[in-house]
């Protein structure tokens, strides 16, 4: 309007130099204007009490609803200064602060903190109709396939993983608890006192760390805890992996660069993938290792209460809705509790934050997870939080203890939609760790790190390597994973802990002592030995071996051993390959065996991986065998007391789609199947040594759970075994049973030890946890698991000697049924004890009622 005005009296000559300066004057002002209308503006939000960013606030900023959230880092931007009337601050849980537009007036930027307040979601009736929440939870459900990422052909990205451990001073705790792990403050002060003298760049030496560490004894045992942790903290560690993905599940995330605070060669890394599901989409999301019924899974209105907060709008046209939720009251499942950000840009997941919905004694856990819609096609994850609060271990000084928490951030970038990768691309291997990784320069880091390391990032560096070279951490932590295998390693020597002391029913005690050679000696070689005196049988055991690794590092696994053993061993019992849990199993069920014979063997085997999901060892044996009861079985006929068995053998393991990780050290550890797992062992006699008796045994196992949305795991465990030819007594197969005060599962539990003798059976487990869905109050939720089995077999040399009426065959069938109550008793829902009835029934039912009847204890054990 002034521009025109000033046009219309430039025909007045006189005013033309004073119009100029005016026209001039207020195209600057309106330029100016201009560009303040079109100023960003930045905020911070963080807690009042603990200093913590705030993720997915809403923040209102006029009068149209227009709004914005935070990220998880707790920033936000407000694309256009002069849009903004004031700002409505509201969260779940804090307090909702308005601020007026006079108040910032003057600021590109603000920080913002809130203070808490109990929040509850109430249930509420709604009506007339139908709850608002429930039809935008419904289109979240039919447009998830859509939104899934792992639902679309392929993708890529490369992600920044960090986790440092410090402590909560904002739940301190006057008194310390004596259900909890305490680290005392000396160890704290310590490393305080290294930080406090130590060069910013590097600790010069050993005997300047041994001087630092003697000025700890002056220190007094009540330096404030506060002062320790606003310097550094506990432990800290950062990864940058690269994940490929191909529908439906090849899947590989390969590690390039990973550091630990006090570990020059880390020996784990804790990636964002292991602590919580990348996809909220699926029936079940995972935490820490336990799967959750998700809220947003099919006929979630029915388990979980939904309650719409607010409602943002943002200048593009999209809606987002603001959706709490926990399980509904009286229904017993597995949930968990949070806030929803819904877009109704295909309805998609803008955000969520999630956590257990009951308390666990241990540790608390909370996720956030925030999405883009990725070159607008694609909503897809970019940034994760896991936090964890460790409630049963904490530091203390005085009478102040606080828990260690542990916060970890993952940032994804490089996001590649539809990526053309290569089925050979993908193997077995699903997490691989490049061996260079540890040695990544800064230049490197600092390519993907969301933000530089702070001061105390760096200082924690610093302080934490130095004291882990001090303590010598790389080697303590090498021997810890030489502990994890059973061994006590005294440098190049490993001390094997099951041979130190054993018991069962037939050696009674049994004390000694076996050693082997470990990888600090040599990778391509282990030589081992033992010995024992059993106290039961007044009798030396004794054995040992050579194994020669050629190639150490190959992802082959090739191995050559021989085996030479003098020693006990349970009679008519096999054993599969590569299976630890199994051979567990049979191993604590030996404790109550009454029956075993003595055996010189010798042994030589190959072992490798054969195809992609197939394990295998050939192995050839020469046994000399001694029958130390030959009237176990009551056979009628004269029984040598000594002979040879010479077997030839094939040993498969095959698990379909089994996926592993393989460690900076080389080692690989099974992350499961979804499929079932098969083992089969081909044997064939073979004629030496006085040996004549021709035969084939064929042995298999096959293992396969289920998961049931909302009524628990259905395990399913079959086996069987058939001798083709004239196999020896005592090489035959005991039908696996014991009616032992303790359970186990796999196992017929009323069935007596050898009780049952066949060279051809097969046998059928079938279990349903319902877990604590069926019994659940906040003091008792014990576990229900129903079973069923049923065996079948028979003994070909019965059949042809018609009057060998006592041998032991189970050729009618055998049935029992039983049910367990499990974590009666439990220690923190980690230990739990609990009681198993079984009853026998069908043909082997006994005459006396209560001799069919066994009761158990059973134990179980879990990290969830």
């Amino acid at each position: 309007m002034y521009i025109a005005y000033s046009l219309l009296l430039m025909k007045n000559f006189k005013l033309r130099k004073y119009l100029k300066f005016f026209f001039l004057l207020d195209f600057f002002f309106f330029s100016f204007f201009l560009l303040q209308a079109q100023t960003k503006f930045f905020g911070k939000i963080t807690d009042e009490q603990t200093g913590e960013n705030l993720a997915f606030v809403n923040i209102i900023y006029n009068s149209k609803n227009f709004g914005t959230t935070t990220d998880i880092e707790g920033n936000f931007v407000i694309d256009d200064f002069g849009k903004i009337d004031f700002l409505k601050i509201s969260c779940i849980g804090y307090k909702t602060k308005i601020i007026s537009k006079e108040e910032i007036r003057q600021k590109t930027s603000i920080k913002i903190k809130l203070s808490k307040e109990e929040y509850f979601i109430q249930e509420v009736e709604i009506f007339p109709g139908k709850n608002p929440a429930h039809r935008i939870i419904e289109q979240v459900i039919l447009n998830s396939d859509k939104n899934n990422p792992e639902k679309i052909r392929s993708f890529s990205y490369v992600a920044y993983n960090r986790m440092h451990f410090t402590v909560d001073f904002s739940q301190s705790i006057k008194h310390i608890s004596t259900n909890s792990t305490t680290i005392s403050t000396d160890s704290i002060i310590e490393i305080d006192t290294l930080f406090d003298q130590a060069n910013t760049e590097v600790i010069e030496n050993d005997s300047t760390i041994n001087n630092k560490l003697n000025t700890t004894k002056q220190k007094s045992k009540d330096k404030n805890l506060f002062e320790i942790f606003d310097k550094q903290h506990l432990f800290l560690m950062e990864s940058i992996s690269e994940r490929k993905y191909k529908f439906p599940n090849n899947n590989k995330e390969i590690v390039l660069a990973q550091r630990m605070s006090g570990l020059k060669n880390p020996v784990f890394m804790l990636l964002t993938s292991q602590l919580q599901s990348m996809s909220f989409y699926s029936d079940y999301i995972h935490i820490l290792g336990k799967n959750y019924l998700s809220p947003i899974s099919k006929g979630s209105t029915k388990k979980y209460f939904f309650q719409l907060e607010d409602t943002l709008f943002s200048e593009k046209g999209d809606t987002t809705f603001i959706i709490s939720y926990r399980p509904l009251k009286n229904k017993n499942f597995e949930g968990v509790q949070g806030v929803l950000h819904v877009n109704t840009n295909g309805y998609a997941i803008q955000s969520v934050t999630a956590k257990p919905y009951e308390k666990h004694p241990l540790f608390d856990v909370n996720i956030q997870q925030k999405f883009e819609f990725i070159k607008d096609t694609q909503w897809f994850p970019v940034q994760l939080n896991t936090d964890l609060i460790f409630n049963s271990l904490t530091v203390a000084a005085d009478s102040i203890a606080v828990p260690i928490v542990g916060i970890g951030k993952c940032y994804i970038s490089d996001i590649q939609l539809d990526a053309d990768f290569k089925r050979r691309e993908f193997n077995q291997i699903e997490i691989e760790v490049k061996p260079e990784a540890n040695k990544k320069d800064e230049i490197f880091w600092d390519k993907y790190r969301y933000e530089p390391l702070s001061e105390k990032d760096k200082k924690t560096y610093i302080v934490i390597d130095s004291l882990g070279k001090k303590v010598h951490l790389d080697q303590l932590m090498d021997i810890m994973e030489i502990l994890a295998s059973g061994n006590i390693p005294i440098k190049f020597i490993n001390i094997n802990l099951s041979s130190i002391y054993w018991w069962d029913n037939y050696q009674k005690n049994r004390l000694g002592l076996g050693l082997s050679t470990n990888d600090r000696l040599t990778r391509y070689v282990s030589l081992n030995g033992y010995f024992a005196y059993s106290f039961g049988n007044k009798k030396w055991n004794y054995g040992g071996g050579i194994k020669i690794k050629p190639f150490p590092f190959h992802k082959s696994k090739f191995e050559i051993s021989f085996k030479y053993s003098n020693d006990v061993e349970i009679c008519d019992n096999f054993n599969y390959y590569s299976d630890n849990q199994i051979q567990l199993v049979n191993s604590i069920i030996g404790m109550f065996q009454n029956e075993m014979d003595f055996a010189k063997k010798y042994e030589t085997s190959v072992s490798f991986i054969a195809l992609k999901y197939l394990k295998a060892k050939i192995q050839f044996s020469v046994i000399d065998k001694t029958i130390i009861d030959k009237n176990r079985y009551k056979y009628k006929y004269e029984i040598p007391d000594n002979f040879f068995i010479n077997e030839t053998g094939l040993y498969l393991r095959y698990a379909y789609k089994e996926k592993y990780m393989q460690t900076p050290k080389g080692n690989f550890i099974s992350l499961g199947t979804n499929y079932p797992i098969i083992h089969l062992n081909i044997i064939k006699s073979v004629s030496i040594l006085n040996f004549n008796n021709k035969y084939w045994k064929f042995e298999a196992t096959v293992l396969k759970s289920f998961l049931f949305r909302n009524i628990g795991k259905t395990s399913i465990f079959a086996n069987g075994a058939y001798i083709v030819g004239d196999s020896p007594y005592s090489n035959l197969y005991m039908i696996t049973g014991t009616n032992s005060w303790l359970n186990f599962d796999n196992v017929f539990n009323t069935m007596k030890i050898n009780e049952f003798v066949s060279d051809r059976y097969a046998s059928i487990f079938l279990y349903h946890n319902f877990k604590s869905l069926l019994i659940k109050t906040k003091k008792f939720a014990p576990e229900i698991v129903i079973m069923t089995a049923a065996g079948w077999g028979d003994s070909q040399l019965a059949k042809e000697n018609p009057d060998l009426t006592d041998i032991k065959i189970m050729n009618k069938g055998y049935f029992e049924s039983g049910l367990q109550i499990n974590y009666i008793i439990n220690y923190k829902k980690t230990i739990g004890y609990g009681i198993g009835v079984y009853y026998r029934y069908g043909k082997y039912h006994f005459l006396k009622e209560i001799n069919n009847w066994t009761f158990k204890l059973t134990l179980n054990m879990k990290l969830e």
